[in-house]
C-alpha cells in the first residue's frame, strides 16, 4: 500500500502535465452543456418542430458523409508519424488542408443540389437542408485547426476550444430558437461554426507556424499514400457515421411521424453524449499508438489497459442509466417524452459494446495502418445495419432501430476485438 500511493501520484502527474485532464474535464463540462441545451430546447422548440430540426441535421449529415474525403484523419497520422521532422509534418499537414478544402468543396456542391435527388419528406426540410451547403467549409477548417493542436500534444488547448465549441453551440441556438423558431435553430449552424473559428484562430496562433502552401512538394509516392489512406479513412468514418444516421433517415421515411422521429432522438441523446468518455481518452492516447505503432510490446500493453478502463467504465454507466431511466427521462426531457424510455434502455445496452469495446478497438487498429481490416469491419456492420434496421423498423417501429443498432454495435465489438487479439496475438515474438 505504501508503493501504491506514490505510483498513483506519479501517474496523475503524467496525465496532468501531458494534457489528458484537459482533453477529459472539458469534454464532461461539454457533455453537461450538451446535456443541460439539450434538455432545455425540446421545451423551447414544440415536439414537431424538434423533430423536424434533428432531420435536417440528419439529412446534413447523410449527404455530408463524404467530409473531407478523411484529409484530416490522415494528416494526423502522418503528422504523428513524422512529429520529429518538423519540415516534413508541417508539409503533410498543408497538403492534407489543401485537399481537405478541396474536397469541401465538392460536398458543398451536393448539399446544394441536394433538393433534386435526396429523398425529403418535406420541401421546408429540402430548402433548409440546402441552405447549409457552405458548413463543410466551416467545419473542415475548424477539424484542421484541432489536429494540428492534437500533432503538437497541445491538449490543454484542445481542451479549452473544445470546451468553448460548445457553450457557443447553446448560446447561439438557444436564444436563436426561442426568436426565430425553427429556421432560427437551423441558422445558427452558421453563427456556431464562425465564432468557433475565429476564437480557434485566436487560440492557437502561436501553432500556426506553418505554410498554408507545401514547401516541399509531398513525392508522388507519398502523395498516393497519403490520399489512399484517407479515402480509406473517410469511406470507414462515413460509414460509421451513416450507421448512426440511418435510424432517424428510415424511421423517417418508413414512419413518417415527426414525433416519433423527435422520441427515438431524445432516446439516442444520452448514450451519442456519453460516447465522449472513450473519444475523450482516445484524443489524449491516439497520438501515442499512432508514434509506437512499429513497437508491438507497447502496443500490446497499452491496448489491454485501454479496453480494460474503456470497458469498466461503460459497464458502471450502462447498469446505472438502465436502473434509473424510467424516471431521469420524465424528470429531464418531460412527460411526452416517456415514450422514450423503452428505445433508451436498449440504445444504453448498445453503449457498452461501442464505448466499452469497439470504439477503442476500433481506433487503435487505424493508428496500426489496418485501415482494410477497420473498412471490412464497418462493410460488414453496415450490411447488417441496413437489413435488421428495415425489417425491425417495419415489424416493430422505432424499438426495432433501436435493438437493431444495439445488435449491430454488439457484431462490431466482435469483430473488431477478435481481430485485435488475432493481430496481438501473431505478432507476438517468439
Amino acid at each position: 500500500m505504501n508503493q501504491l500511493w506514490p505510483r498513483i501520484r506519479e501517474a496523475a502527474g503524467k496525465l496532468l502535465r501531458t494534457g489528458f485532464f484537459s482533453v477529459f474535464f472539458s469534454n464532461v463540462a461539454c457533455k453537461v452543456l450538451v446535456f443541460i441545451g439539450g434538455t432545455i430546447i425540446v421545451r423551447v422548440l414544440s415536439k414537431s418542430d424538434y423533430g423536424t430540426y434533428s432531420y435536417v441535421m440528419n439529412c446534413m449529415g447523410m449527404v455530408s458523409l463524404l467530409g473531407d474525403l478523411g484529409c484530416s484523419m490522415a494528416t494526423g497520422q502522418f503528422c504523428n508519424e513524422n512529429h520529429a521532422d518538423i519540415k516534413r509534418r508541417n508539409t503533410f499537414f498543408s497538403y492534407g488542408l489543401s485537399r481537405g478544402i478541396a474536397f469541401s468543396a465538392v460536398v458543398a456542391l451536393l448539399l446544394y443540389l441536394s433538393p433534386w435527388y435526396y429523398p425529403f419528406r418535406t420541401e421546408e426540410a429540402a430548402t433548409l437542408t440546402r441552405n447549409l451547403c457552405l458548413m463543410p467549409f466551416l467545419n473542415t477548417t475548424n477539424n484542421f485547426l484541432l489536429t494540428n493542436l492534437r500533432v503538437r500534444l497541445e491538449n490543454h488547448l484542445f481542451g479549452v476550444i473544445n470546451l468553448f465549441q460548445t457553450l457557443i453551440h447553446y448560446v447561439a441556438i438557444l436564444p436563436m430558437s426561442y426568436w426565430i423558431g425553427l429556421r432560427g435553430a437551423v441558422y445558427s449552424n452558421y453563427v456556431i461554426a464562425f465564432l468557433v473559428l475565429v476564437f480557434s484562430l485566436w487560440a492557437s496562433r502561436k501553432h500556426l507556424d506553418f505554410s498554408w502552401r507545401w514547401s516541399t512538394p509531398l513525392s508522388p509516392p507519398e502523395q498516393k499514400s497519403f490520399l489512399k489512406l484517407a479515402f480509406a479513412s473517410q469511406l470507414n468514418s462515413g460509414m460509421a457515421q451513416g450507421l448512426i444516421l440511418l435510424d432517424v433517415f428510415l424511421i423517417g421515411l418508413i414512419i413518417g411521424d415527426d414525433t416519433v422521429i423527435a422520441s427515438y432522438k431524445v432516446a439516442s441523446t444520452v448514450p451519442a453524449a456519453l460516447a465522449f468518455i472513450p473519444a475523450s481518452i482516445i484524443a489524449y492516447i491516439g497520438p501515442y499508438f499512432a508514434r509506437n505503432n512499429q513497437d508491438l510490446n507497447w502496443v500490446r500493453q497499452s491496448y489491454i489497459k485501454l479496453l480494460a478502463v474503456c470497458a469498466g467504465g461503460s459497464l458502471l454507466i450502462s447498469g446505472a442509466a438502465i436502473l434509473t431511466a424510467s424516471w431521469t427521462i420524465p424528470l429531464v426531457f418531460g412527460n411526452q417524452y416517456t415514450d422514450a424510455v423503452p428505445c433508451f434502455i436498449v440504445l444504453m445496452i448498445g453503449y457498452f459494446f461501442h464505448a466499452g469495446i469497439q470504439t477503442p478497438s476500433q481506433n487503435i487498429i487505424y493508428t496500426q495502418r489496418k485501415v482494410r481490416v477497420n473498412l471490412i469491419i464497418t462493410f460488414l456492420s453496415g450490411g447488417a445495419n441496413c437489413v435488421l434496421d428495415t425489417l425491425w423498423i417495419l415489424n416493430a417501429g422505432s424499438i426495432g432501430a433501436a435493438w437493431a443498432t444495439t445488435a449491430v454495435h454488439m457484431f462490431s465489438a466482435a469483430l473488431c476485438f477478435g481481430y485485435m487479439c488475432y493481430y496481438l496475438r501473431r505478432r507476438t515474438p517468439a
